[in-house]
């Protein structure tokens, strides 16, 4: 006989239907660490309860956070700012891929920029790009209103280096405006 973790996912239906067992949940979830989230595994394609979207996010966080080598090459080419906004604040500033990085396994700095969390979030959406051409930021018209419109033409920070991989940059420049051909067939419909 061994003994194994109950896993409470598999039980949360049951559980919650109890009012004694839904705050045992409750208390479940609110306990999960980083570290925890990070050694589970919940590549399900869709969270089957909550305890299984704690974890996903806890685990995404950690991935982003996880970054430390790629982030460090990335400061000391660059500074330890947003290449967009200039914010410096550490928490905020992650390192995002240019391409990737589960389609291109490529760590190097030339695949890299340091952007502000939400930047980040908008450039992996492809709200947000950077045109190879003149090193600048494009911004689609939806987030333009949503108070990001300054950054609208804004040059990408390099700091005296050459930057990033223009090829990558051309690609999600190629993703960005795919975007934007949709939204205007949508508009034109």
């Amino acid at each position: 006989m061994s003994i194994k973790e109950l896993d409470l996912s598999k039980l949360e239906e049951t559980l919650l239907g109890d009012i004694g067992c839904r705050q045992l949940v409750v208390e479940y979830v609110n306990a999960i660490d980083l570290d925890t989230a990070a050694t589970i595994d919940t590549d399900t394609e869709t969270p089957r309860s909550i305890i299984e979207t704690r974890r996903r996010v806890l685990r995404e966080v950690n991935l982003r956070q996880g970054q430390p080598q790629f982030r460090n090459r990335l400061i000391l080419r660059y500074g330890n700012a947003c290449q967009i906004s200039r914010c410096a604040f550490p928490g905020l500033v992650e390192a995002a891929h240019i391409a990737p990085y589960a389609t291109s396994s490529e760590n190097g700095v030339h695949n890299g920029l340091l952007l502000r969390s939400d930047l980040h979030t908008l450039f992996d959406l492809g709200l947000l790009a950077i045109n190879p051409a003149t090193m600048t930021v494009s911004l689609h018209p939806e987030v333009q209103g949503m108070g990001y419109g300054s950054l609208e033409g804004a040059p990408l920070f390099t700091n005296g280096t050459s930057g990033p991989d223009r090829a990558a940059l051309a690609e999600r420049w190629e993703f960005f405006n795919s975007h934007l051909a949709r939204l205007e067939e949508h508009v034109a419909s």
